[in-house]
């Protein structure tokens, strides 16, 4: 969706329309110009959950620029081709074009490794002007997080709720990045070689992360038939859609995890000792998954969660058990994949991830005990103070309990396994490169 054709540069008050919405934005009047143009920038950013939230920002994007020289001349205030940077508005001027070489300075359209090797040249400094970038990303989706995860708090599964963002940035003449708008159905239509190996991979690698599994209802000859063109690197028994790899419900004891964390929201030494200490199922799926999205990443980056995403924590409403979750994670394992992923294929491979409500009154943690010998050993040791406020909000209301009821009377099909998010329409999947470099992806059994 382009809303380059409802844009408008105003210079009086009285051009302001009355009698609809409007959105008004301060005129970046001092932008970095490359052959007198104005330029922006358009970034993908893909978020796969809000909750927890994840980001993954990609590297290939473009810059498109005006097809006429810029001039702070007011008398130039109405020319859209010289103040308007998206190429929906310029590529109906007849100056329009695009270096199909992608390797000169020229043309309305670059890809961005081009502007990198420009900026490079004027000895300008890319790595923190994309650092930059990311922390406006990672800050304008934060901004919308919260109406977001209200909005989606009663869907039934966590599976597939992803969207592709189209971020524009304009840089000003001291190569400070601005945002100017967001596009939440950003244009993949590819009307060139260049939108084309932009596009191309950027599709590709997203339906990859998001992972599609295959439906449930495909005989078996099918399943098979597909396993074997998929040709992957670990033993599947069928590649279906499970829907308890994305339960949203949590057992009395998660919930009882989760508002004690959550309590040291503020403490991030506390919970940082905590959290790690006893998995629950719910913890684990979530894990998986985070694991499963970035084993296949190579064009994206995933900018949040990371090691130091505790540093954005503050611009939250409120605590995000899952968020803490991750941060944590991170920490921990970022620097040796391979012992996380170890540590939760360990319990994969005893199905723990696999109790769900339906199927465990008392939820297990990874190293056996339950979450209420866990509590009660951390109240008896001073370190927390569980009210009985705490407790009770946590129980689940008559409504609840029978719905619990009916989940446990819930069958499943033997042979409906899945866990990670291995099965890619269309594509196979990616060789195992080594022991060392063992991603989820290829490490990790389910049922």
């Amino acid at each position: 969706m382009s809303l380059a054709n409802t844009f408008l540069v105003i210079n009086k008050w009285k051009q302001i329309p009355k009698k609809r919405s409007t959105v008004i934005q301060k005129y970046i009047s001092n932008p970095y110009l490359i052959n007198s143009k104005k330029f922006d920038i358009r970034i993908y950013a893909l978020v796969t959950s809000f909750h927890p939230l994840k980001i993954y920002i990609y590297r290939g994007g473009h810059a498109r620029f005006a097809t006429a020289k810029y001039s702070q001349n007011f008398h130039n205030v109405s020319n859209r081709f010289m103040h308007v940077t998206s190429s929906a508005v310029n590529r109906h001027n007849k100056l329009y074009f695009v270096d199909q070489s992608s390797e000169l300075y020229e043309g309305n359209n670059w890809p961005l490794s081009l502007l990198w090797r420009y900026l490079k040249d004027k000895n300008h400094d890319t790595n923190e002007l994309w650092r930059l970038i990311e922390e406006i990303v990672i800050k304008t989706i934060i901004c919308a997080e919260d109406h977001i995860i209200g909005s989606a708090s009663n869907l039934p599964s966590r599976y597939n709720g992803y969207e592709l963002f189209g971020l524009d940035i304009i840089l000003d003449e001291k190569l400070k990045p601005w945002l100017l708008e967001v596009n939440i159905s950003p244009s993949l239509h590819s009307s060139s070689p260049l939108d084309l190996a932009v596009k191309g991979p950027l599709i590709k690698e997203v339906f990859n992360i998001v992972g599609y599994h295959f439906p449930d209802l495909f005989p078996k000859f099918l399943k098979k038939k597909f396993v074997h063109a998929m040709n992957p690197q670990v033993k599947l028994e069928t590649p279906v859609f499970d829907r308890r790899l994305y339960s949203t419900t949590l057992s009395t004891e998660e919930k009882l995890k989760q508002n004690l964390i959550k309590q040291n929201w503020n403490s991030r030494e506390k919970y940082m000792s905590k959290i790690l200490e006893n998995l629950t199922p719910d913890d684990v799926r979530y894990l998986i998954q985070s694991e499963d999205e970035f084993s296949q990443c190579s064009g994206f980056n995933r900018i949040f969660p990371s090691s130091s995403a505790h540093e954005y924590f503050q611009f939250f409403e409120g605590p995000r058990y899952y968020n803490m979750l991750f941060d944590a994670w991170e920490t921990k394992y970022c620097g040796n994949r391979v012992k996380g992923i170890r540590r939760l294929q360990e319990l994969c491979d005893g199905k723990f991830h696999l109790q769900c409500v339906h199927s465990s009154k008392n939820t297990i943690l990874d190293n056996g005990s339950s979450i209420s010998e866990w509590m009660k050993e951390d109240v008896a040791n001073g370190n927390r103070e569980i009210s009985s406020q705490m407790i009770s909000s946590t129980l689940p209301s008559s409504n609840e309990a029978h719905r619990n009821l009916i989940s446990n009377n819930t069958s499943y099909d033997d042979d409906s396994n899945s866990l990670a998010k291995m099965k890619r329409l269309g594509e196979t999947l990616p060789k195992a490169k080594s022991v060392n470099s063992l991603t989820a992806s290829e490490s990790i059994k389910t049922c």
